[in-house]
């Protein structure tokens, strides 16, 4: 399996639910998905 790649992708993907995350309000139910989607995405690098 290609390591390197995969970490790219994965900061790929942080980056744009760092942005879309901005969009919603903290208490709303999408903005915690995607939170711990974030989150999941860190401890996995």
């Amino acid at each position: 399996m290609n390591r390197p790649k995969e970490n790219k992708w994965k900061a790929e993907q942080l980056k744009i639910f760092k942005e879309y995350i901005k969009s919603f309000a903290p208490d709303s139910p999408e903005y915690n998905r995607i939170h711990r989607a974030i989150l999941t995405l860190e401890n996995k690098i």
